[in-house]
C-alpha cells in the first residue's frame, strides 16, 4: 500500500484484501509504505521477488503519472504484472468555509474572492488530483495557486480551517468531509468537459511472476469484487467497483490510453509554462 494508513485507498484496500484473503485460504497483511505520492511503495514492489507474495495496490497516480513525470522513478509500468482492477472513482472539487460560489463557472465571479487568486490543495505534483487543476485552469481559463500537501490530513485541516480556498480530492474523501458540514461541493470534475478526473485502483505483482502464482490470485481477487458484501463496501465509500468479467482484463488497456492522455497533457503543461503569459503559481508545502 503506497499511501499512508487511515486514507481513502488504504481503507478499500483493506476491505478488498480480507475477501481475497479468505477466498485464498492465507493471510494477507497491507503494509502501509508511503512516499513521494506512491513512488516509494511501488518501487519496492517493482524490485521485489516475483513470487505472488507482494502485490501493489497501484492506482494511475502510481503506474502512469509517476513513470511520466519522474526521470529517476525507476520503475515503468512494464515493471509489473495487472492482477485485476478494483474500481474507480471521481474526483470532486470542494470549497472552504470562505468561498461564497458554489458552481464551477461562479468561482472567478465570487465578490469574497475578487483580487487574489484563489489556493487550491491537492496531494502533491505527480498525482492526477494537480492534471485535474491543470485543466480546470484552461476549462475556466483562470489561474489558481497550487499547493501540494503530502498527505490527506493537513490538507483537511487547512480546508476545514479556512487556511485553503479550494481542494480537489477522491470522492471517499470528499464524503467524508461534508458529513462535517464545513465544506461544500462545488462539482464532481468528471462532469467538466476536458479535465482527467477519473482515478482507478488495481492490484499488480512484479514483472516475471508465473501464472502458477498469478492465477490463484486473480480468481480471488475477480471473485471478491462478485461478492455483494464487498461490492456494497466500495460502493458506500465513493467507489464504483470493476464488473468481475472485465475486471483481468481493462487495466493494460487503461494503463496504455492514460498514458497517451497524460502525456498529451504533460506536453501542453510544458507548452504553457514557456509560453510569455504567467506561469501557473505554485506554493510548495514541506
Amino acid at each position: 500500500m503506497p499511501y499512508s494508513a487511515g486514507g481513502s485507498l488504504d481503507a478499500t484496500t483493506r476491505v478488498v484484501a480480507e475477501a481475497v484473503a479468505k477466498r485464498l485460504g492465507r493471510p494477507l497483511q497491507v503494509r502501509n509504505v508511503p512516499g513521494a505520492s506512491g513512488l516509494i511503495g511501488a518501487r519496492e514492489v517493482a524490485s521485489a521477488a516475483a513470487d505472488g507474495c507482494t502485490i501493489l495496490s497501484g492506482t494511475v497516480n502510481t503506474m502512469v503519472l509517476i513513470p511520466l513525470l519522474d526521470p529517476h522513478a525507476r520503475f515503468a509500468p512494464s515493471d509489473f504484472v495487472p492482477v485485476a482492477k478494483i474500481g474507480s472513482t471521481a474526483l470532486v472539487l470542494l470549497a472552504g468555509p470562505q468561498v461564497g460560489a458554489l458552481r464551477l463557472a461562479d468561482l472567478h465571479r465570487d465578490e469574497t474572492l475578487l483580487g487574489r487568486t484563489l489556493a487550491v490543495g491537492h496531494p502533491g505534483n505527480d498525482t492526477l488530483q494537480a492534471f485535474a487543476i491543470d485543466s480546470m485552469e484552461q476549462a475556466l481559463g483562470m489561474r489558481f495557486i497550487h499547493v501540494p500537501y503530502s498527505g490527506s490530513a493537513p490538507l483537511i485541516g487547512d480546508l476545514i480551517g479556512g487556511r485553503l480556498d479550494l481542494a480537489v480530492v477522491a470522492t471517499p474523501v470528499a464524503r467524508q468531509l461534508l458529513k462535517l458540514h464545513r465544506v461544500r461541493q462545488v462539482v464532481e470534475l468528471d462532469t467538466v468537459a476536458g479535465v482527467a478526473a477519473e482515478s482507478w485502483n488495481g492490484w499488480f505483482v512484479p514483472a516475471h511472476t508465473t501464472d502458477a502464482e498469478l492465477a490463484p490470485l486473480r480468481r480471488a481477487l475477480v471473485a471478491a469484487l462478485g461478492d455483494k458484501t464487498v461490492v456494497a463496501q466500495l460502493r458506500s465509500a465513493g467507489v464504483e467497483p470493476t464488473a468481475p468479467a472485465l475486471a483481468a482484463s481493462v487495466l493494460t488497456r487503461e494503463i496504455a490510453a492514460d498514458t497517451t492522455r497524460y502525456s498529451h497533457s504533460l506536453a501542453s503543461r510544458v507548452d504553457q509554462e514557456e509560453a510569455p503569459a504567467a506561469p501557473t503559481k505554485r506554493a510548495h508545502r514541506p
